[in-house]
């Protein structure tokens, strides 16, 4: 099955079943390409001289089919770590991975099928939270706005709105801003959730896709960034949203890992680029 095989906007639509079927395999076929090899055993590299001594555990959100989430287990050989994952099918693939890194990798490593975000999950548990190329889509391939909303608060979910209707008005979108709110929400009530799972002391490693650096980012791009991550620290709409974490480091790499979101778009944009690493340390 090729990218040219799979409708993205359908197959999303449906939400997490289909990283069970026909999503879940090409996400599969893309992880272990040259372009993503590279790029984890960067990221893996970055992670290490990023983060001081050993943290005692560890959690890979959304892990996957456990590409980055064995390089981890075999750079930190005393650290616990859990993979959180929606897919059973490709948690299996995680397992598969780790058996032939450890056959005993169970007394080192929990893999959990789960929604995410998900704030039943242990809070204030984790040293090191990491979450690579993020692809979160809702259950039931819809969002349940007024729940996000909520479970934001208010004031939080007012600064999205406020971003939202810019971001409209610079694309000249205006008829999609609930659907951009939507999806902004969704992505902060993430970054609200990985904050849950970590210590006070903890730290928080994002690989996101990128086009430019962050530095480069237009005027608009750095605060939805910064608030769909949690690091926001400035007004946007007359409100403060809540500042969960502080920007300790940023890379940017170049990297054909980006065709990942070309293959979903179709736009010729999309296909330069690569991604950058952001650590985060818990405010």
């Amino acid at each position: 099955m090729t990218p040219e095989d799979i409708s993205f906007d359908d197959e999303l639509s449906r939400g997490i079943v289909t990283y069970n079927e026909r999503v879940g395999h090409w996400w599969h076929r893309q992880a272990v390409n040259h372009a993503h090899r590279y790029a984890y055993r960067n990221i893996a590299g970055f992670i290490r001289d990023s983060v001081p001594g050993t943290p005692g555990n560890i959690i890979d959100f959304a892990c996957g089919g456990g590409n980055l989430l064995a390089r981890i287990f075999e750079l930190f050989p005393e650290s616990n770590i859990t993979g959180l994952d929606g897919s059973a099918l490709l948690l299996q693939k995680a397992r598969r991975r780790l058996i032939r890194c450890d056959r005993e990798y169970e007394r080192r490593v929990s893999l959990v099928e789960t929604p995410l975000p998900n704030f039943e999950l242990p809070a204030a548990s984790a040293d090191l939270v990491v979450f690579a190329f993020p692809n979160i889509v809702p259950i039931h391939g819809h969002d349940d706005t007024a729940q996000n909303e909520g479970l934001l608060g208010a004031a939080d979910a007012g600064v999205g709105r406020s971003l939202a209707e810019q971001i409209g008005r610079d694309d000249g979108c205006e008829d999609e801003v609930d659907e951009i709110y939507s999806t902004i929400i969704r992505d902060r009530l993430v970054s609200k959730n990985m904050r849950h799972l970590l210590k006070p002391s903890g730290l928080c490693l994002r690989v996101e896709y990128a086009n430019v650096r962050r530095d480069d980012l237009p005027p608009s791009e750095t605060l939805l960034t910064g608030y769909e991550e949690g690091s926001m620290d400035v007004e946007a709409g007359g409100r403060r949203a809540a500042q969960w974490f502080r920007v300790a480091a940023s890379a940017y790499f170049r990297s054909r890992v980006m065709e990942d979101v070309y293959h979903q778009s179709e736009d010729e944009s999309d296909r330069e680029g690569g991604y950058f690493i952001t650590v985060l340390r818990c405010c």
